[in-house]
């Protein structure tokens, strides 16, 4: 009997260690899928395809107003009855100031590494040399080093979406359903994005 209380007491005390111990690795774990470079000068400004509500391409709009760059890119899909997303977020744009002449869409961009490889071949025929990438903040290491790989003779920024803009924070993440499976997803696209699998 004595033995199996000494079990349970030190199962408990590890449980609850493990508890306290969480914050302390996946909190940190989390943190370093962000990369942000600041505010750096380029040449364009890409958002990239898959937010909600516009969130990347407002934070675009912004640093385009601000005067970092002087082109926006953005990419999108095609999707039922003709629509495309990457044409809607040109109208957002325009709609809020933009010039139609300083937007260009990068048509079927269905994954990062779409969106890297066609933005190489534009970006071969424009001229340019930086670019700043703006995304979800989980997704900003990735789609940076994706770029890297991907695209020679540009140097690329990562400007993540600030935590106001965005839903997922790192911090406790894995308390909170949404923030828990984009967290997870996000690191199994690492996966695949190391051993160059599914486009």
């Amino acid at each position: 009997m004595k033995e199996w209380w000494k079990t349970l007491l030190f199962g408990s005390v590890a449980l609850i260690g493990i508890w306290f111990a969480l914050p302390l690795i996946l909190t940190p774990a989390a943190r370093w899928l962000i990369r942000d470079d600041g505010h750096v000068p380029a040449d364009v400004i890409i958002a990239l395809g898959g937010s909600q509500r516009c969130q990347r391409e407002h934070r675009a709009m912004e640093l385009y107003q601000q005067g970092i760059a002087r082109k926006i890119v953005v990419s999108g899909i095609p999707i039922v009855w003709g629509l495309h997303t990457g044409e809607a977020a040109r109208q957002y744009l325009v709609r809020h100031g933009v010039p139609d002449d300083d937007i260009v869409v990068l048509p079927d961009a269905w994954n990062t590494r779409r969106e890297a490889m066609q933005f190489g071949q534009l970006a071969a025929e424009q001229g340019w040399r930086s670019a700043i990438l703006v995304t979800a903040a989980y997704h900003s290491r990735r789609a940076a080093y994706t770029f890297e790989r991907d695209v020679a003779g540009i140097t690329f920024y990562a400007s993540p979406l600030p935590g106001h803009l965005s839903e997922w924070q790192p911090e406790r993440w894995w308390t909170r359903r949404n923030t828990a499976w984009l967290t997870i997803r996000e690191w199994l696209a690492w996966g695949n994005t190391l051993i160059r699998g599914l486009e």
